[in-house]
């Protein structure tokens, strides 16, 4: 015998003996009732169930349509179910079967089924000043049209457009595929406060058939923040890090504001103390305008030229200085050097020179400390060249 002959057997036994006046105990502790279907149109063509009964505690519905033959559709954990019609008509006549259980049963479903709203990812780390998308699928009983949806975040569930946190910021995006349905929140400017769980919901031309998705999308909002360790050898460790784990990203790292290249993972190496001198910072790519706070790999000194003209003329003056990288330390007395010898006049962190023909370098010292930068500025001028570096005072 197949089960759906079983089930409408079962289901005409049950409402003989109800009939007659008896109430079925199922299984121990357990009791089967008749219950009162009320049935309208609603929506496109579909009828909606409602079963009343006496049963309280954990009740379970068995739903059958009875037009021709008992049909058995399914069982539901709560009183409503919408079945799709192939007319705006009620003739299809329905009734419900009532039981109580401790625990639900296996494959009691069906109006579950019918409504559902799933986040995909269900968390999602961004960084703080960027855009995020929060995505979600959800469903719900055929032939029903959803007049309103919208995200929210507290239990008064206020349209995100209509928060004066969010409106500004906010924009929804919903889409359709074979059937399913899709809804998007993009949230721009994050704040640290963004950090919430959102949830989707949906309202239909049924006034009472709306549904909200319960778990929703947990958002985390993070800065990046550079954690330096030392190394054998004397060297350092960069690592940039973030309070939540960011999507599949790719690192920048960049050395007195500059790019530093071929390093795209989370973690530094800086080695050479000369050659390393500077401040760092990192950044992710496409995101490349938030940057963490800059932190000192190694001080360092650098020299930079001022005051000179786009075509400076033989024997203008301009003025060198000569400036800590990454320190916030200031020093009274510096020694300059040209062509590696001392230049007595210049004592203080800034030099005046004369451009002059040929090849001339220039470099400066903190006395009684260990700072260098191995890196050579190069200034071009109309009839001379000159070259500035910065080298160790041994």
């Amino acid at each position: 015998m197949s089960p759906q002959r079983a089930a409408n057997i079962t289901a005409a036994v049950i409402f003989i003996l109800l009939a007659a006046g008896h109430q079925i105990p199922a299984s121990s502790g357990q009791t089967v009732l008749q219950g009162t279907v009320h049935q309208q149109v609603v929506g496109q063509k579909v009828v909606k169930l409602t079963c009343s009964s006496s049963c309280s505690g954990n009740c379970f519905y068995d739903w059958y349509s009875r037009y021709w033959l008992s049909t058995y559709l399914g069982c539901s954990s709560i009183a409503e179910v919408w079945i799709d019609s192939t007319s705006s008509s009620n003739e299809d006549r329905y009734s419900c079967w009532v039981k109580n259980y401790d625990k639900s049963p296996l494959d009691c479903e069906l109006g579950e089924k019918q409504w559902g709203v799933t986040y995909t990812p269900d968390s999602v780390c961004a960084l703080e000043g960027s855009s995020v998308d929060l995505s979600c699928s959800y469903k719900h009983p055929g032939g029903l049209r959803v007049t309103e949806s919208f995200w929210f975040i507290n239990e008064q569930r206020v349209d995100l457009l209509l928060d004066d946190q969010y409106k500004r910021r906010v924009q929804y995006h919903q889409t359709k595929n074979q059937n399913q349905l899709y809804h998007t929140v993009r949230i721009t400017d994050l704040k640290a406060s963004d950090a919430q769980t959102y949830k989707f919901r949906f309202i239909t031309d049924d006034p009472l058939a709306k549904f909200a998705g319960r778990s929703g999308v947990s958002l985390s909002v993070t800065g990046l923040k550079i954690e330096v360790s030392d190394t054998r050898g004397g060297g350092k460790m960069l690592n940039c890090s973030s309070t939540c784990t960011l999507t599949n990203p790719t690192y920048i790292w960049y050395r007195n504001g500059q790019p530093v290249s071929e390093q795209n993972r989370a973690v530094l190496y800086l080695r050479d103390r000369t050659v390393d001198a500077g401040s760092y910072s990192c950044a992710v790519k496409e995101h490349e305008e938030i940057r963490s706070a800059a932190v000192c790999g190694f001080e360092g000194l650098q020299v930079k030229v001022e005051g000179a003209a786009a075509a400076p003329v033989e024997e203008q003056t301009v003025t060198l200085t000569c400036s800590l990288m990454c320190s916030s330390q200031s020093y009274s007395i510096y020694t300059w050097y040209r062509n590696i010898q001392p230049v007595s006049e210049c004592r203080s962190s800034s030099c005046s020179v004369a451009v002059v023909r040929g090849e001339i370098s220039y470099s400066c010292a903190v006395e009684g400390r260990d700072l260098s930068s191995a890196s050579v500025c190069e200034f071009r001028f109309s009839h001379s060249l000159i070259y500035l570096s910065v080298s160790r005072l041994d």
